[in-house]
């Protein structure tokens, strides 16, 4: 019985498996394209401009730029990033004498995976200051769940309800899975309408009320 219920928690949702592999492989591809990147984060701005408004959006898109510049390029980051790894000669002249093996085109390719990741940043970065206008939401939503599970919880305590190991189950592993979801809404370089905060919001909030109002009832 014990090797059943391991069994079944170690399972990971499909649907999460696929998500994972296919938004790795658009950022892998993403490396060899920032133009790509670029014009997802315009369409980005373009849907939060429909959302937050026009000064909210060029508040969130200079407060962005402005730390990836303090990050990325006031720091030396890209600099040394492609003094690591480019040769002097092609940082230089912006070609190489090897015609064969690592040749001019190699070290282009490389340029642009550099330039890819560095996109991918400042792409990261606008994701993240595009939350913070729901951050008070957030405390609220999280903390009227907490309450709302605690209080439905106390009301089954002196009921004949049994709380539901089934739900309490899923919901706390869905709050486990929560850090992974945020982590690919960072990182995932593919325009997303800020609607989508709000959605995973509600869907966190919801699995905080049933796995607290869920938990064994102590008498």
């Amino acid at each position: 019985m014990a090797d059943e219920v391991q069994t079944d928690y170690s399972k990971k949702p499909f649907w999460l498996v696929l998500f994972i592999i296919v938004s790795q492989i658009i950022f892998l591809a993403s490396l060899v394209s920032p133009e790509s990147v670029r014009e997802s984060m315009i369409n980005e701005v373009q849907y939060m401009r429909g959302v937050y408004g026009d000064s909210a959006t060029l508040s969130i898109y200079d407060s962005a730029q402005t730390m990836s510049d303090k990050v990325l390029h006031e720091s030396g980051f890209v600099k040394k990033t492609k003094a690591i790894f480019l040769p002097e000669e092609y940082r230089r002249t912006g070609q190489v004498e090897d015609i064969k093996n690592f040749n001019t085109g190699f070290w282009v390719a490389v340029e642009r995976v550099i330039d890819g990741v560095m996109v991918n940043i400042e792409f990261a970065l606008l994701r993240i200051y595009a939350v913070k206008p729901w951050l008070l939401m957030a405390v609220l939503v999280l903390v009227a769940s907490t309450i709302t599970g605690f209080l439905h919880r106390e009301v089954k305590k002196h009921g004949f309800e049994y709380s539901s190991p089934l739900r309490h189950g899923i919901a706390r592993r869905i709050i486990y899975l929560l850090p992974i979801i945020g982590y690919l809404l960072v990182v995932t370089p593919i325009a997303m309408p800020p609607h989508v905060y709000p959605i995973v919001l509600a869907l966190c909030g919801l699995c905080v009320a049933f796995m607290v109002s869920n938990t064994i009832k102590r008498v």
